[in-house]
C-alpha cells in the first residue's frame, strides 16, 4: 500500500466523521440528556476534537446555513487532522521497515 493511499484514507475517516455526526443528529435528532445521546457525543468529541472550536456559538441557530458553513470548515480541518495523524504513521512504518533491513 502506498503512502499517499493512506494518508488519503485518513483524511477521508477525518471527513467522515463530522459528517455521519451529521447526519445522525439530523435523522435520528436524540436527546441531550439521554444516556445514548452523552455516550455519542462524547465518542464524538474524541474522534472530532475541532468541534470544541465550536463551544462559543452555542446559541447559534441550528438551521441556519452559517452553522453548515461553520461545520464545513470543521469537517476540513478535522480531515487535515487525521492526514497529519496518517502522515505520521507512515512516517513511522517506514522508520520501522528501516530497522528491520539493518
Amino acid at each position: 500500500m502506498s503512502k499517499d493511499r493512506t494518508i488519503l484514507r485518513f483524511a477521508v475517516v477525518g471527513l467522515g466523521v463530522p459528517a455521519v455526526w451529521g447526519v445522525y443528529q439530523m435523522l435520528a435528532n436524540p436527546s441531550p440528556w439521554s444516556p445514548l445521546g452523552r455516550l455519542s457525543s462524547v465518542i464524538f468529541v474524541i474522534l472530532c476534537p475541532l468541534c470544541l472550536l465550536t463551544f462559543p456559538l452555542v446559541d447559534a441557530d441550528v438551521s441556519d446555513w452559517g452553522n453548515y458553513a461553520i461545520w464545513t470548515v470543521i469537517a476540513c480541518l478535522n480531515a487535515a487532522l487525521y492526514a497529519g495523524l496518517g502522515a505520521a504513521y507512515v512516517r513511522k512504518q517506514k522508520k520501522r521497515e528501516g530497522e528491520a533491513t539493518n
